[in-house]
This record gives C-alpha cells, sequence and structure tokens, in this order.
C-alpha cells in the first residue's frame, strides 16, 4: 500500500426481515428498526465525533413514491440532533393527523425512516472537510431503483490516485478529493453496466416494460457487482451499500484490516464495526455474533435471503492495529483479557523503576482506556508481591526468624497500593481536536486527587493511549507534578 490510513469510522446496518406489522405486534413500535439503529450508533459512539449520517431504503414501494431516505449533519451533537429531528418529524405528522402510529402501513408510507433497510455510519477524521457534505452515506440517485445506490464506510483506500485515473481512462468525469465518492463511482460503474446488459436482454426478449424492474431485479447478480468493484480496491475497508430495490451488501477487505461484524436470527441481519454493540442491542451471546471474513462480502436480497461470499484473491490477514488498540471496546471479553495481560506484563520493568519499594509508591492509571490494562497491572503487582512474601517467609521458618515484626514489614508495610490518582474531567478525544488551540484544551482536560501521594513516593501511572503524545506532554506530566513526588513514572501498553 503506498498511503498511511487515515482514520477509522463506525458502520451500523439494520435489515428487517419481517413486515413492520411484525415489529408493532410483538415489541409495539413500527419503528423498532430505526430504535436497534440509534442503539448500535450510540454504542460505537466512540468511533465517531465529527459527524454523522443516517439511510434508509423502502421495500417494494408503489410507483411514484420516494424509496430512498439520507440524512447527515456534522454539527456538535450531531448524533443527537438528527435523531430527534427524525423524531420530531414523525410526532409532529402524529399532531396532525398525517400518520397513525399504530398502523404500520401508514409508518412506511409516511416517515422517511419507517423502512426495513437502515443503516448508519459515524465519521472519525483526522484529516479532510468537516461539513456534513463528508459524512456518509453518499447517494447515486436514478429514476431506476435498480441504479440507485448509497454506500457508507469505515475505510481509507490507499491508492485513490490509480481509481481515479482508470475513471479517467473510461471517459468518467471523477470528482477528486474524496475516496469515498470513488468508491460511490466505481460500484455504481458496474451497477450501471450490469443493469443495462440485463435491461437489453429483456426487452430483446420482448418483455413488457412494466415487468422489466421486477426481472432485473430477480437477475442482479450483486456479488458479481461486488467483484468487479473492488478488484483494483487497495487499503482498509468495511464497506455497507444498497441498491434502491432493497438489495445489499456489506463487504470487508481482503486483509482484514477494518472490523466487521454481523448478527442475525429470523427477525433481522444487523453489522456493525464491533461485536459488543451487537451483543447488547440484540441480547445476544459472544457465539451468536461473527466476524464477517476478510475477503468476503454478505449479499442480503430484498426477499431477506442472505448468503456470503468470497469476492477477492485470499490475502495475508493484518489487522489494523489502531482500530483494536483505541477504538475497541472494553467490555468485548478477548480485548478485556487481552488488555489485562498486557498491563500484568509491564510488572518486571516497573518493579525495577522503584527498586522493588511498594511502600513509598503510588500505583494509579490515566483514565479512561488505561483502566482494564491498570487492573491486570495491579494483578500482575500483588501476584509477584505475594510469591516474595511467601518466599520470605518460607525462608525465615527455616531460618528460625519469623517475627511479628518481618510480617508487618512483609504483608502490612510493603504492599502494592492502587489509588484514583488522576481524573478526567471532559470526555473529549484531544489528539482529534483542531491543531489551534489544542494544548489550552488539553490542560483542563485532566485533573488529579490532592494529597493522596506524599513527596518520599513514587507515582506510577499506567497509559493506555497510542496517540497520547500532546496530552502526554501539554497535561498530564504537568498535572502529575503538582502531586509533587519524588519520581514519576508513566508506562503504557
Amino acid at each position: 500500500m503506498s498511503d498511511p490510513i487515515k482514520h477509522e469510522c463506525g458502520i451500523a446496518v439494520v435489515r428487517l426481515r419481517k413486515p413492520l406489522s411484525y415489529y408493532k405486534d410483538k415489541y409495539g413500535t413500527a419503528l423498532w428498526g430505526l430504535n436497534k439503529l440509534f442503539l448500535l450508533m450510540e454504542k460505537q459512539h466512540n468511533r465517531g465525533q465529527d459527524g454523522i449520517g443516517i439511510g434508509c431504503v423502502k421495500l417494494e414501494m408503489p410507483l411514484g413514491q420516494p424509496y430512498i431516505f439520507r440524512r447527515r449533519d456534522a454539527k456538535k451533537d450531531s448524533m443527537g440532533y438528527v435523531f430527534r429531528k427524525e423524531l420530531k418529524s414523525f410526532n409532529r405528522m402524529v399532531r396532525k393527523g398525517i400518520l397513525d402510529p399504530e398502523d404500520p402501513d401508514a409508518v412506511k408510507r409516511k416517515f422517511d425512516f419507517g423502512g426495513e433497510v437502515l443503516m448508519g455510519h459515524l465519521r472519525y477524521g483526522t484529516s479532510g472537510e468537516f461539513d456534513s457534505g463528508s459524512c456518509h452515506p453518499y447517494l447515486r440517485r436514478s429514476n431506476w431503483p435498480t441504479r440507485t445506490l448509497m454506500v457508507m464506510g469505515n475505510f481509507n483506500m490507499t491508492n485513490t490516485g490509480a481509481l481515479n485515473k482508470k475513471m479517467m481512462d473510461r471517459g468518467q468525469h471523477p470528482v477528486f478529493g474524496t475516496d469515498t465518492q470513488t468508491v460511490l463511482e466505481e460500484v455504481g460503474f458496474h451497477l450501471d453496466e450490469h443493469h443495462t446488459d440485463l435491461y437489453h436482454k429483456l426487452k430483446e426478449q420482448g418483455i413488457d416494460g412494466l415487468e422489466i424492474p421486477s426481472l432485473i431485479s430477480q437477475q442482479m447478480d450483486l456479488p458479481e457487482v461486488v467483484r468487479k468493484s473492488g478488484e483494483s480496491w487497495d487499503g482498509g475497508y468495511a464497506i455497507a451499500g444498497v441498491v434502491g430495490n432493497g438489495d445489499m451488501f456489506v463487504m470487508r477487505d481482503p486483509r482484514g484490516i477494518r472490523p466487521c461484524h454481523v448478527y442475525q436470527d429470523d427477525e433481522v441481519i444487523a453489522f456493525a464495526s464491533e461485536r459488543v454493540p451487537l451483543m447488547t442491542v440484540f441480547e445476544a451471546d459472544k457465539e451468536a455474533v461473527e466476524e464477517l471474513e476478510p475477503g468476503h462480502v454478505s449479499i442480503v436480497r430484498r426477499d431477506g435471503s442472505q448468503k456470503t461470499v468470497r469476492f477477492h484473491d485470499e490475502r495475508p490477514k493484518t489487522p489494523c492495529s489502531f482500530e483494536r488498540i483505541y477504538f475497541s471496546r472494553g467490555n468485548d471479553p478477548s480485548i478485556y483479557r487481552e488488555r489485562k495481560a498486557m498491563g500484568a506484563s509491564l510488572v518486571d520493568q516497573v518493579c525495577e523503576s522503584i527498586d522493588g519499594n511498594f511502600e513509598n509508591a503510588v500505583f494509579a492509571f490515566i483514565p479512561n482506556t488505561a483502566e482494564t490494562a491498570y487492573y491486570g497491572f495491579l494483578d500482575g503487582l500483588r501476584m509477584l508481591r505475594r510469591q516474595q512474601v511467601r518466599a520470605e517467609i518460607m525462608d525465615a521458618c527455616k531460618k528460625g526468624d519469623l517475627s511479628d515484626e518481618l510480617l508487618d514489614n512483609l504483608v502490612m508495610r510493603n504492599w502494592p497500593r492502587g489509588e484514583k490518582a488522576v481524573h478526567k474531567d471532559i470526555k473529549m478525544r484531544t489528539f482529534i481536536s483542531q491543531e489551534k488551540g489544542r494544548a489550552q484544551l488539553v490542560s483542563h482536560v485532566y485533573d488529579i486527587t490532592y494529597g493522596l501521594v506524599k513527596e518520599n513516593d513514587a507515582l506510577v501511572v499506567l497509559d493506555y493511549s497510542i496517540v497520547s503524545g500532546t496530552t502526554l506532554k501539554e497535561s498530564i506530566l504537568k498535572i502529575l507534578a503538582r502531586t509533587r513526588p519524588r519520581k514519576i513514572v508513566v508506562c503504557s501498553t
């Protein structure tokens, strides 16, 4: 790959497999799907604070009625703003008698997001434009549903220049500056080609024009469209797309750089960047949530049938470390165990740095991401100390030197002491703030517990962030220095 991968976003897809009336009868609301989409996005809010977008496709809408919808926003609290705005619109129509919330068919006809295919995107960018136009999903409209396309993703194409040249060589006019537009146009081109081939084939067979759209939907080979589109892509990506007729796809890059997980039962098929949101939102066991394998695409047809096929040659799996370290939720079972183990691995180096003097040491962590690793770190410290105490007691017993004073020194006065020494006052990712004013911002993010550390104490703090250079230099070290310890030790997993 030629260029660095620049950003990580979050995706959420909810595909209902039953009519809206089913969810109204069972769960009391025809907006069950939209509610689940909101929860999936909220559970992944750590993945995007620059803006959001949501999209919806309604199945089997009559001619003359709109069937595809999109909202995007890049304001502060964009997720709350977008969902509140849509629910206000829904409630306003209810008050005016435009729709009856007890009638699922009316909800589908009148409310933009009363559909069966729902998708949401959380934008997290460290470069590029910061406005609603840069938010996903991107939409390519046509008066043919089978040529209309909406896509979104967590990706960065590292060969965007080559992809743009490929389109120009075809005679297309790509818009530079965004790989999302490149992806949209590439899939759109192959979708158009496939649609046109099917159309002419059906026309040559003398099929009536009113019957052609449904026949194109039946014969559309979406896996082939995806295969042709993705064969020249280079980079990390988890991309979701939906065609106007209701066929949808979710694909993952062949190296598995970007994560993607799927949950399905007889009511819903759902995709998300992370496993735990799917487990929580759908009350599912870990085994029920599967990873979409690299180089594969999951196809969900308009009738609700699903299949997963390979669209790209197999490549060595190289998942993004930034994704796993910084964006994975700590309550994922495997992530939790991994982070604790990473914290425990620091024990020997830390003990050497404080000369094994636990009595005059305070152990703390930098909130919030380091907390899980900190628990593993303390477990490791205490296990080490237990082994030391056991060995010294056994040695004293053999020599006949065991005494109350020795026990007090071993157990009561020299045990690892964990404290809440550092507090984070503002939930904010300082490293994605604009460069101007960042130092002033981070100086107010953290604070300390005063009077906790004595002058002869060593203050050991565990940090987990891999991007905390500015935060560490401009805020954390200065804040920690206020405790006036004899020594500050910062260790990172």
